[in-house]
């Protein structure tokens, strides 16, 4: 960029090209390396978006978009069987995303469906093959793994069925 020298304030998750007021989250440890470069910290609470910076002068936003990492808080329930839906809350979830499962040796396995799909929510159905592991979440903003375990618990097996004739009722 130009005329960084002395930009006051980088705001993350901002829509305009043209404004920084009333948009965006305040970056941290603004620091001006020279007129054309600068640095800050992506604070927290910062949505994807555009960058804006602001000076005397007036203020621009960038015309691409920055994506902030996700992160998985938790998810529910900790323990199911194939094909069921599991809610993974977090932040910054939303933006292309791909929720995956272990399958004994990779995160290979794509989620069967995802639903509800927002910044701070996805449901993802277990697809067949998982196996006990954590979930990997990826968006725009990079890849994440749950700190938990999900524990994925077999199907009822029949073994056997006796006897093998009878009436209704």
């Amino acid at each position: 960029g130009l005329n960084f020298a002395d930009v006051t304030v980088v705001k993350f998750g901002a829509s305009s090209t043209t404004s920084c007021d009333g948009q965006g989250t305040a970056g941290t440890d603004l620091t001006i390396v020279s007129d054309n470069q600068l640095t800050v910290k992506v604070p927290s609470g910062a949505s994807s978006g555009r960058i804006c910076v602001k000076n005397a002068s007036g203020s621009t936003g960038t015309s691409s978009r920055f994506y902030v990492a996700p992160v998985i808080t938790s998810f529910t329930p900790t323990t199911a069987g194939e094909f069921a839906d599991i809610t993974i809350t977090g932040t910054n979830l939303d933006n292309n995303t791909a929720v995956k499962f272990y399958d004994g040796s990779d995160w290979t396995l794509d989620a069967d469906a995802l639903a509800n799909v927002t910044a701070t929510s996805v449901t993802a159905t277990i697809p067949l093959g998982a196996i006990t592991g954590t979930i990997k979440l990826t968006t725009s903003g990079g890849t994440t793994y749950s700190s938990q375990t999900l524990t994925i618990s077999p199907p009822p097996t029949i073994s056997s069925i006796s006897p093998v004739t009878g009436p209704i009722g």
